[in-house]
This record gives C-alpha cells, sequence and structure tokens, in this order.
C-alpha cells in the first residue's frame, strides 16, 4: 500500500536530508523518533531544524543512536536546548570545518569550531545565506576560520596571511628549515573554493 504524504516531497536525493526531513516531521506530528545513524552530518542537521523548526512548539522527544551498541545515545531536542545560542550558525561552522562536500582543515575538528563558536565573536549569518555578496560571505567565514587556528592568527585578514603566521611560528621556534604543508592552513584561495562549496 503506497500513502500520498506531500509532506515529505522532497527534490534532494541526498540521504542525510531525507532522513532529517522524515524525521523532524514526525516530530512535529508527536511521534517520538529514533534515529539510528552513525552520521555527523544528520546529527548536525537534526539538532540545527529541530532548534529552527521545532523550538516552542509541541515537538516530539527525538534520539539519534548507533546500530553500536557501546556508542551514546543522544537527545536531540536536549542538545539543540543546550547549543541553542549556536544552532542558528551550525550549518556554516559544521560545512565549514569539513563535512561530505568540503575538505576539513587539518588540525582543525568539531572540538575546535564550536569553542570559537561558543565564544560569542563571530557571526556565520551570511554562510549559507544566497542572498548575502559573497565577498562578505568570504569575509565572514575567513575571520571564523583564522580565530580556531589560534591567537597568533585571529586577526589575520586572509587565510594566505594566516598560513604564513602559522609558518612563521612552526619554524621560528625550532629553527626547521621545512614545515609539512598539510600542517599548514590552507591558501585563500583554496579556502575559498571550500567556503562556496
Amino acid at each position: 500500500m503506497r500513502i500520498d504524504r506531500r509532506d515529505l516531497c522532497s527534490t534532494h536525493e541526498e540521504a542525510d536530508i531525507l532522513i532529517t526531513e522524515h524525521a523532524i516531521s514526525l516530530s512535529l506530528l508527536g511521534k517520538s523518533v529514533r534515529v539510528v545513524c552513525d552520521d555527523t552530518d544528520v546529527f548536525v542537521l537534526l539538532v540545527h531544524f529541530y532548534n529552527s523548526k521545532c523550538k516552542g512548539r509541541n515537538a516530539a522527544p527525538m534520539i539519534m543512536s548507533s546500530h553500536l551498541k557501546e556508542r551514546a545515545v543522544v537527545d536531540i531536542r536536549a542538545t539543540a536546548e543546550a547549543h541553542s545560542d549556536i544552532a542558528d550558525d551550525l550549518l556554516a561552522i559544521h560545512g565549514l570545518s569539513g563535512a561530505d562536500t568540503v575538505a576539513s582543515l587539518h588540525g582543525i575538528g568539531k572540538a575546535t569550531v564550536i569553542k570559537v563558536s561558543k565564544a560569542g565573536r563571530f557571526s556565520l549569518s551570511k554562510v549559507g545565506d544566497v542572498t548575502a555578496d559573497t565577498k562578505s560571505v568570504e569575509a565572514q567565514a575567513t575571520n571564523f576560520i583564522c580565530a580556531a587556528y589560534g591567537k597568533i592568527t585571529q586577526s589575520c585578514s586572509s587565510m594566505t596571511e594566516c598560513r604564513v603566521k602559522i609558518w612563521h611560528s612552526k619554524t621560528g621556534k625550532s629553527g626547521a628549515s621545512s614545515v609539512k604543508l598539510c600542517s599548514l592552513p590552507p591558501t585563500s584561495d583554496a579556502f575559498i573554493e571550500n567556503v562556496h562549496r
């Protein structure tokens, strides 16, 4: 038997998006949801959309668990409430630090970008906004990731400047003549391509 569910209709073919859309729709209908998945992308999408679509509404509880028994079970509602201060920027934070279609940055993990976000000095409101001009999107993303690389680079105005400062800090102390290039931030040109993705 086939049920016509136009409310779950989507033109997006990515499974992560479909899982999230279905889970949020069920929660809004008052049905408790358990998403069995190990994917970080799904987790980020669930927290972001639970915060934006279910906040203030009588949404049912939602948990995310792994198919592996030793992994933790995450309460999506509690996570969205605990991180409501960064939930609106969560998709940008996740995308800039590496996701399915964006390369990750050496030495910059999810914990680092969450810490920078929680500090509250950076807005990523334009990242992902299709109406924002490209230069302001690039500037927000650059400022955020430069800060993620630490105090020495938080005032940099470009990723290339950030890269040079990190290189100087690594070679200046030890007198080393070379540094593994993979340990440096990307150049501005390479980073901007990630921002566009």
